[in-house]
């Protein structure tokens, strides 16, 4: 048997099917950029010259019945310039910063702040709930949940391909932990 044969590196059939399948796959382009023509295919006429573009993975083809000047038929062919994909990139990068910046400053004042607001108390003497029945948890939620939920968050939108989607959940578990945090510093003794 080869190399590649059935035994190779010991991977089974479905196995060498996945790495035979991600291998054929073209590389595709992140966004729709312009140029681009909606899925379901569209037809360009330039007088003589027809392109067909049937969507962003195949290559146009042209069909030509006759001639037609060749700036005509180079304009019809390529697509726009990239700098709208640049400002894309760009706006994406500068959202993805202040996502970065959110999820950190949202960990800060959960970590430090969120247990002043927790045993913070209007009728009491001092302005401060003197007795808590779960302060040990709501300290133990408040200094190493918080940071953990943080970190995790920060990690995810690092390895991701959707750091946008990531950073939301994130945000999401942190504000969650702050409620339960002053949810503990409330309830009574």
């Amino acid at each position: 048997m080869t190399a590649y044969g059935r035994g190779a590196l010991g991977l089974g059939r479905a196995a060498r099917r996945v790495i035979r399948a991600t291998r054929a796959r073209a590389p595709r382009p992140a966004r729709w950029c312009a140029g681009y023509l909606p899925r379901g295919g569209a037809t360009l006429s330039t007088g003589a010259d027809t392109v067909r573009r049937f969507g962003p993975h195949s290559v146009p083809r042209m069909e030509n019945t006759g001639t037609a000047p060749a700036s005509a038929s180079a304009s019809a062919t390529e697509p726009a310039g990239g700098g709208d994909q640049r400002a894309r990139a760009a706006a994406r990068g500068l959202g993805l910063a202040v996502l970065v910046a959110a999820v950190l400053v949202s960990g800060v004042f959960i970590t430090f702040l969120g247990p002043l607001f927790a045993i913070a108390c209007d009728t009491c003497e001092d302005g401060v709930r003197g007795t808590l029945a779960y302060g040990d948890a709501l300290i133990a939620v408040a200094r190493y949940g918080v940071p953990l939920a943080t970190f995790a968050t920060l990690a995810g939108m690092v390895a991701s391909q959707r750091p946008g989607r990531v950073g939301g959940f994130g945000l999401g578990a942190q504000w969650s932990l702050f409620v339960v945090v002053v949810a503990l510093g409330q309830l009574p003794a």
